[in-house]
């Protein structure tokens, strides 16, 4: 099996062999779609078209580029992370499925959600965004503070704001004081 010949493929997946020996020159074959719509390469997130969620896919691998391949027709491609990157994701938006329920994040839309919530949460949010260098930075520290408003009240979760920004006013260091109040 030293050739990267489509037959020496198709044997390694007719065997089953387990996912660490099931790979050939650069192939790693029987990788699950997550329910993220994500397959997993040394500890990070690549996109594969949302169709596959569940399926059984095969992955190339070269120095640069992670193809994932089903039924031998190649489904997406991704840049490879470099190796000392863990925990991130690669989404191909033609990997995500259309409509208004899949839209990305944006700063509009996470002020427009803490309008809704109130003003102390505006004010919570515009300080995330403030203290990091670039926007998207502070997108999922605004929404998780945002996302108490779907467990909890936006009264409770306002009055939690202003507790958070009253504590902050008074010692003048950040605490987690709205998660603490809110709790």
């Amino acid at each position: 099996m030293g050739s990267d010949s489509a037959s020496d493929l198709i044997a390694i997946r007719e065997h089953r062999l387990p996912p660490a020996i099931a790979s050939q020159n650069g192939w790693i074959m029987g990788r699950r779609v997550q329910k993220n719509g994500h397959v997993v390469w040394e500890k990070n997130f690549y996109s594969a078209p949302y169709a596959q969620i569940g399926q059984g896919v095969d992955l190339r691998i070269t120095s640069q580029v992670l193809e994932v391949y089903r039924n031998h027709e190649r489904l997406t491609s991704h840049l490879l992370f470099g190796e000392h990157v863990v925990n991130e994701y690669r989404t191909n938006d033609a990997d995500q499925p259309q409509g208004k329920k899949y839209r990305e994040w944006d700063s509009v839309r996470i002020r427009a959600w803490a309008t809704r919530v109130g003003p102390h949460m505006v004010t919570i949010v515009n300080r995330i965004f403030e203290a990091v260098p670039v926007e998207e930075q502070g997108f999922d520290a605004a929404l998780a503070a945002l996302r108490l408003s779907r467990r909890h009240s936006s009264e409770r979760v306002e009055k939690a704001c202003q507790i958070a920004l009253w504590r902050v006013a008074l010692d003048g260091t950040p605490s987690p004081a709205m998660w603490c109040v809110i709790a």
